[in-house]
């Protein structure tokens, strides 16, 4: 297989796997989709997470070994040549971004829950015995 990296895929849920996947990817896209082909082969389709299957790779987050020995998180910025550098691999599920977000803040109230109810002051007649 020449050169690879040694990766661990860590799922949501604890899963995780040691998978090797080779030093071949030019690029943080190519890595990725080398990731999910590995899963693939290595581990199903079953646990693969169906967000890489669908081609949702920002759900994935690779991790590497900088020169000095920090991790480091892989990103479309990122020199190549220093992930090439690392021979360890952490991979970790992250949460679907959604592109559809509510707002936090609504200019409308919400709907009350239940019928609403008129306060009236009490009346201060004397209670007559």
């Amino acid at each position: 297989m020449g050169k690879a990296w040694k990766v661990s895929v860590e799922l949501d849920g604890g899963l995780s796997y040691q998978l090797s996947i080779p030093m071949s990817a030019a690029g943080t896209t190519a890595l990725k989709q080398a990731i999910v082909n590995e899963c693939l082969s290595s581990i199903g389709a079953d646990r693969t997470p169906g967000t890489w299957l669908a081609g949702q790779l920002d759900t994935m987050a690779v991790q590497y070994i900088g020169a000095k020995g920090e991790p480091k998180t892989v990103k479309e910025s990122s020199d190549f040549a220093t992930v090439r550098g690392s021979r360890v691999l952490r991979v970790t599920q992250r949460a679907a971004r959604s592109h559809e977000r509510p707002p936090m803040i609504s200019a409308t109230p919400p709907p009350l829950a239940g019928p609403t109810v008129d306060i009236v002051p009490a009346v201060t007649k004397p209670l007559e015995i």
